[in-house]
């Protein structure tokens, strides 16, 4: 009655994940606390960043995002007959949740503003990463799963960022959420210590930040009265009589220590994000400041070598190599933010026992701890456990009293707390893969040269594409984006690598003639997984992608490409639902190609034998609609180039 739950609230089949909402709606939320705080404004601002963009890892637990987002009132902007910021909204966005064929499944999707599609772990930083490389007007937040973190191209994620990112385009802030469970086993990384853990982001190039929900004095307390808590509840179901006063002492005793539990968390979080934003702004004025110098060093030297005997321009050149010198060492010097969140799964103001037994950070709360066969048939003592959450979660108000009756009451309150318009973590044009980016393209026929006679002159197809791609790259510089998984120069695209120059912000790579340091333009690192995951975070916030690899390597990609098809046809569909819904017209612009270029194909691949040959790829793609994957085998070197 009222406020009370009855059996025809509940749903008979549950799904979702409660583990990891939690820790995602916390730091997403602290996120943009941090951002609207009039320091950090200031950094941003300086730093060129107006737009921010949360990635989310941590597997099926995206109802924190959708409520987010309806809390945001984007939900409400692409589907405004389904989704308004009202109590109606609020019925649907909870109705919808993982119903079939609803823009709301488990993980998030292009129904909703995402540049990653979140069905398969392992990608998030890579993603993020990418999209912070395609957008340097932006800030990523990389929400990162612990048992995520085992997953290779994660593993390989945080040991390459460092070593390859642009830092002179966006900032890109990872924070892995340590709960310590995946479905049933232990993380690895939650497992280890915090010396540890500190020890190993370090000689990574991080400054490693560890925030810990449950080291906090108040949470201590709270986790001991809980179980004093279950005692008197268990005592009670066994027929007990005078616990009811107990009872719900204790329960008042166990939210208010909660509550101060997550004051306290809230305000190192807040602090800890704010701190690492400075560090990340830091860090892009250092790569300007970089940038700039040596440009100033490149037109010293060519003066001194203009004027051999002119002993002024010497000097000038002398002075601009010491001061490129000195900005290189400070850039290298200066590390880049990483934080762990520890939080037990399943904490928050969920039952930390049901039956006796513990929910908090044990199994049983990577789903639902809840039956929902039990609260269907009205079971009192299942009843009670929920009435109790909810009361929790509410403090007393009810369900009901959550959502205000009238429609700009929620849109009110969000503006209050909420970073400025366009700094929202839900509202990035970037996750939409909107962009203004146009590309240039050269006319193919300048680099085909004429066959004067047929049958003599024998020329390998990348030898003109790589004339080609030296000029495209050239021209669309921070639109168009290079990959190769450390086969570009073996794939004859050696002109395009030297051209753009090998990224590497590691001291001991510029032994390399390829390599210029932290100012190169190409990605050439032998992780195929990695380079994938940051070209989709590039394609699907807008921009354009070129990964080249030997045809039978790039199928250690395939699962991770087969999502990006998945993203373009969800794309698509989105689009389509949101006008039956009420939006005018496609809320997402159609999503960029990824484009694959393979070389060394089966049958020449003869030398090397049976192991690098893998035309398996292919197989898998063709069977697709042109409109999501076209395949090109060109015959000769012109069409190649066309």
């Amino acid at each position: 009655e009222g406020n009370s739950i009855k059996p025809a609230d509940v749903a008979e089949k549950i799904v979702g994940h409660i583990g990891a909402t939690t820790a995602i709606s916390r730091t997403y939320a602290n996120a943009s606390a941090a951002l609207a705080d009039p320091r950090v404004k200031m950094v941003l601002e300086k730093a060129g960043v107006d737009q921010a963009h949360v990635v989310t890892g941590p597997g099926h637990g995206a109802a924190a995002n959708f409520a987010l987002l309806f809390f945001e009132g984007v939900l409400g902007k692409i589907y405004p007959e389904r989704y308004p910021q009202n109590a109606q909204g609020l019925q649907n966005l909870i109705s919808d949740f993982c119903r079939p064929h609803s823009a709301l499944p488990s993980h998030v999707n292009p129904g909703v503003p995402t540049v990653s599609e979140g069905g398969e772990l392992g990608y998030s930083f890579g993603i993020a990463a990418g999209a912070g490389l395609a957008n340097a007007d932006s800030f990523i937040l990389a929400q990162i799963g612990d048992k995520e973190a085992e997953v290779g191209p994660l593993q390989a994620a945080i040991e390459n960022h460092n070593a390859v990112y642009d830092f002179r385009r966006g900032l890109v802030l990872p924070v892995v959420h340590a709960n310590g469970l995946g479905i049933s086993g232990t993380s690895i990384i939650s497992s280890r210590s915090n010396d540890d853990l500190r020890s190993y982001l370090w000689g990574l190039g991080y400054h490693p930040r560890i925030i810990d929900a449950e080291d906090t004095a108040p949470m201590k307390k709270a986790n001991a009265k809980a179980k004093d808590l279950e005692g008197l509840l268990e005592q009670k179901a066994g027929g007990a009589k005078g616990r009811d006063g107990k009872i719900d002492a204790l329960r008042m005793e166990v939210r208010e220590l909660r509550d101060q539990s997550a004051q306290l968390t809230n305000a190192e979080m807040q602090k800890t994000i704010q701190r690492s934003i400075v560090n990340l702004g830091n860090k892009k004025a250092l790569a300007l400041e970089l940038e700039g110098t040596a440009k100033e060093l490149a037109e010293a030297t060519k003066a001194a070598t203009d004027r051999p005997g002119d002993e002024v321009a010497h000097k000038r050149k002398d002075k601009a190599a010491e001061k490129h010198q000195e900005t290189l060492d400070r850039f290298r010097l200066t590390r880049t933010p990483f934080i762990v969140y520890r939080e037990a799964k399943g904490g928050g103001h969920a039952p930390a026992y049901i039956d006796g037994k513990p929910t908090k950070g044990a199994p049983p709360s990577h789903q639902i701890i809840l039956s929902p066969q039990a609260l269907v048939a009205d079971d009192p003592k299942t009843r009670e456990y929920l009435q109790r959450w909810l009361d929790d979660l509410t403090r007393d108000v009810g369900v009901k009293g959550l959502v205000p009756t009238k429609g700009t009451a929620l849109g009110e309150a969000a503006a209050l707390v909420l970073p400025d318009k366009g700094m929202r973590l839900g509202e990035a044009p970037l996750a939409l893969g909107k962009t203004d980016a146009k590309l240039d393209f050269s006319d193919p026929s300048a680099f085909v040269p004429e066959v004067k006679e047929r049958g003599v002159e024998v020329r390998g197809s990348n030898d003109l594409v790589d004339k080609y791609l030296q000029k495209y790259f050239g021209e669309n510089r921070g639109d168009a984006f290079f990959f190769g998984a450390d086969t570009a120069e073996s794939n004859k695209l050696k002109g395009t690598v030297t051209s753009l120059g090998r990224r590497l912000n590691t001291p001991k790579g510029e032994h390399h003639p390829s390599s210029t340091g932290p100012l190169g333009g190409a990605i050439d690192i032998l992780s195929e997984q990695y380079l994938t995951s940051m070209a989709q975070g590039v394609v699907n916030s807008g921009k354009q992608a070129f990964i080249t690899n030997y045809e039978a390597f790039h199928q250690v990609s395939a699962s991770l490409i087969r999502q990006f098809v998945k993203f373009r046809k969800q794309a698509v569909e989105a689009n389509a639902r949101a006008q039956t819904l009420g939006h005018q017209g496609d809320f997402r612009p159609p999503v960029p190609n990824l484009v694959l270029h393979m070389s060394s194909l089966t049958f020449a691949q003869d030398h090397n034998g049976f192991s690098h040959q893998n035309p398996g790829l292919v197989d898998d793609l063709a069977a697709d609609p042109r409109q999501h994957v076209q395949v090109f085998f060109p015959a000769e070197a012109g069409s190649a180039v066309y």
